[in-house]
């Protein structure tokens, strides 16, 4: 059997960990009736999927961003059994923990959004380093929340796998000289994903074993 050298392992979060889109949608569906912004179809929501958790509300609802944010993420906590981990998620984490190879999330979310989820999900035990959209100047496609975690687990970007499910995360890996994968799982964009053309692309979570023990 034969290791590729990776040390350390990263994930976006929203659309590759979890299936966060229907808990979201509901909340910001809810939030839009209850301000009277009128109705929002998800496909419009799902425009902004990858994005910091308040750029559909900077484009729709300006004036009200701030108020509108920290109601949407209390209702995601009321929804979050809408948002289950994807199937083999926990065991590849589990498994990669075992192998000491240092595990990360980079997300768009918010902090606040964040610490929900490493207090709902069972996996979040084995991550070694969470980072959010506040924690940085620079959101995704930008390569910053990547460069501060190599930094912060003292890793070489060639030692590491980038897994995400959008264009800001495979386009915020090759920038920062990380091994991207392009996570399909979620039902996302399929074409889209492999015009990317990420280092490797995953069917499924489980497929990322093959990279170590091929």
């Amino acid at each position: 059997m034969k290791e590729p050298g990776f040390k350390g392992v990263f994930f976006d979060l929203d659309g590759t960990l979890i299936n966060s889109a229907p808990m979201i949608i509901k909340a910001i569906q809810v939030i839009f009736k209850k301000h009277h912004l009128g109705p929002i179809s998800p496909d419009i929501i799902k425009n902004y999927a990858g994005m910091p958790p308040d750029s559909i509300f900077r484009v729709l609802a300006p004036e009200q961003k701030d108020l509108l944010l920290q109601e949407t993420i209390t209702l995601e906590k009321k929804y979050r059994d809408l948002a289950p981990a994807y199937p083999g998620i926990k065991d590849l984490i589990y498994w990669l923990s075992q192998l000491d190879i240092r595990l990360a999330v980079i997300t768009s979310q918010a902090h606040q959004e964040m610490e929900q989820v490493k207090n709902a999900y069972s996996f979040s035990k084995w991550i070694d380093f969470w980072i959010s959209c506040d924690d940085i100047q620079h959101p995704k496609p930008d390569p910053e929340s990547i460069l501060v975690t190599l930094d912060q687990l003292e890793l070489q970007p060639d030692r590491v796998l980038f897994v995400g499910d959008t264009e800001y995360d495979i386009k915020a890996g090759k920038s920062a000289g990380v091994v991207t994968g392009g996570a399909l799982w979620g039902g996302h964009n399929h074409q889209l994903m492999k015009d990317l053309n990420p280092d490797h692309l995953f069917l499924t979570p489980g497929e990322i074993r093959e990279l170590f023990f091929p």
